[in-house]
């Protein structure tokens, strides 16, 4: 899965007039979604603002960027199109702008997946390489 920076539009971070690093990012607000794995091992990407609002579901974070109150790397699904309509713009960054995350489909046991499971499981994969423009194969 492929993950930009984002913000507003009118995001301080849009209009210093060049590429920002880690320094200028540090000084406003990141908009963080909890991982709700339940082994969470390690923590995915840069989260060393200064000030950080940690949300429980993805849309919150986007409701929170759409307003200007933050930041923040978002999967590309998610952000299309408030992209393209401008509600949203990539951040400039200098190093990093783009992360990809590797995305995983396991079943907790195979041999008992029920038939809304396994069904699940055939949409994934059939549609969320069609999302991601490098995803591998499922």
């Amino acid at each position: 899965m492929v993950m930009h920076g984002v913000s507003s539009p009118d995001h301080p971070l849009q209009h210093l007039g060049r590429a920002i690093n880690y320094e200028d990012m540090r000084q406003y607000r990141q908009i963080i979604v909890r991982d709700s794995g339940q082994y969470r091992r390690r923590t995915e990407g840069w989260q060393e603002a200064d000030q950080r609002w940690t949300v429980s579901h993805i849309k919150t974070s986007l409701d929170a960027i759409r307003q200007g109150l933050g930041y923040a790397w978002i999967p590309d699904a998610y952000t299309h199109e408030d992209i393209v309509s401008g509600r949203l713009k990539y951040l400039p960054v200098e190093i990093g702008a783009v992360r990809e995350v590797t995305t995983y489909l396991t079943f907790a046991d195979r041999d008992f997946a029920g038939p809304a499971t396994r069904k699940l499981a055939e949409i994934l994969k059939l549609h969320l390489p069609k999302l991601c423009s490098n995803c591998t194969e499922l």
